[in-house]
């Protein structure tokens, strides 16, 4: 997809813009302990939720804090950043989910006909992976199954009875 600067400006500028929204909430605190810096639960629950869609490295990078940070947000057992980190997920996977199945409904005879499936199908793909990375992983280990055929028997396999 293809924008032109002033779109861009508009969404760089956007009070949605995920990096603007965090800018005004980390305010760093000096720790108790005076070994760091505290983070604040905003920023834990939006490093928890970037960690899963991308890698901890590029959410330490982007958002300025500590690897083990991110990787706490991750899996924190604080319930609010864990619901918060839920929540934001759950944001995405729906959203996701909403433009796959847009996209899906958008391919109509005309459009496999006008050359545009190209496009849809991307999409379709994109939003498809979202929705793949962000569902909870099952801690269900994989179950293989073997079906054995019986084997066929042949004359010799039975007792022959003259009468």
């Amino acid at each position: 997809m293809r924008i032109n600067e002033n779109d861009l400006e508009r969404r760089l500028g956007s009070s949605r813009n995920l990096v603007n929204k965090v800018n005004h909430l980390a305010i760093v605190k000096p720790a108790r302990n005076g070994r760091g810096a505290s983070v604040p639960t905003s920023l834990k629950i939006t490093a928890g939720a970037l960690a899963i869609q991308t890698s901890i490295t590029e959410t330490s990078e982007a958002l300025g804090i500590s690897k083990s940070v991110v990787r706490e947000s991750m899996d924190s057992k604080n319930p609010v950043v864990r619901d918060g980190v839920d929540s934001a997920i759950e944001k995405v996977q729906n959203l996701a989910l909403d433009r796959l199945i847009t996209s899906l409904g958008l391919m109509t005879n005309d459009r496999l006909e006008g050359g545009s499936l190209k496009e849809l199908s991307r999409v379709s793909t994109d939003m498809s992976r979202i929705v793949a990375n962000t569902a909870p992983r099952s801690q269900v280990a994989n179950v293989q199954l073997v079906i054995y055929s019986p084997t066929q028997r042949d004359e010799k396999s039975y007792d022959i009875i003259d009468v």
